[in-house]
Parts: structure tokens; C-alpha cells; sequence
């Protein structure tokens, strides 16, 4: 609505962020996990939504396997800054991760200016 150009990455191998906008992540034959472990360039795989102004680095089940492949590499928990986006290209860049502190997580947060925090409480009576 206010066309700021946004990118939404799929840090979680549930891939809700994709299905969110409308892509079927089974269908999804390169996505984040590509552009990390492959050094597939990410303009490769980026795709437009139907959402104007939004484009989504997808992301699959294989993303469960960068957690096996980065362990052994050295800085390794910056390989998603060195290989990833030309941030000049978009106004916003959207990390969605998962729950956990794995290290597909620290990679994302040290790619990232900021962080938005976001967590729930489910209260039992």
C-alpha cells in the first residue's frame, strides 16, 4: 500500500512464510538453503508474490540441512550475510525464523540492522 519494496525471507524449514503468501514450499525446488550451502545467488531463486511490492526468498524442507552443512565451516554464522541479499534493491528485508536458536537463526541475526522480538503466552487454567 505505501510501495515500499519488501523482502520476505523464509528462515523456518516449516516454510510458513512462503505458504503465507501463496507458494506451495513442495513445489519450491531452490530457496534459502541453495543460496547458503550452494552459493546459489539469490536472484536466482527470489520470486514475486501476488502481494505488489513483495517478493519472497522461499524456502523448503531441505532447510533443515543447514544446520549439519554450516557446523563445520568457519564463520559460519555469517554465511547468510556474505551470500545473500543486495540490500540496496529493497526497502525492507523481512527475516521470518524459527522458535529456536539453531544456527540458521544466529545467521539471520547477524545479517540483520534490527530485530522485531515476537513471542506468545499461552496461560493454562
Amino acid at each position: 500500500m505505501l510501495e515500499y519494496k519488501t523482502l520476505l525471507i523464509d528462515a523456518d524449514p516449516q516454510s510458513n512464510a512462503t505458504s503465507g503468501v501463496g507458494i506451495d514450499s513442495a513445489n519450491v525446488k531452490a530457496g534459502l538453503y541453495e543460496c547458503i550451502i550452494d552459493s546459489m545467488h539469490p536472484k536466482d531463486v527470489i520470486l514475486k508474490t501476488d502481494t505488489p511490492n513483495l517478493w519472497l526468498l522461499p524456502t523448503n524442507a531441505d532447510l533443515v540441512g543447514v544446520e549439519l552443512e554450516l557446523v563445520n565451516l568457519t564463520n559460519l554464522e555469517f554465511m547468510m550475510k556474505k551470500r545473500l541479499i543486495d540490500k540496496d534493491k529493497y526497502d525492507f528485508i523481512i527475516v521470518d525464523c524459527c522458535p529456536s536458536l539453531g544456527l540458521t537463526v544466529i545467521n539471520s541475526l547477524s545479517a540483520a540492522d534490527s530485530v522485531i522480538f515476537r513471542y506468545s503466552v499461552s496461560i493454562l487454567h
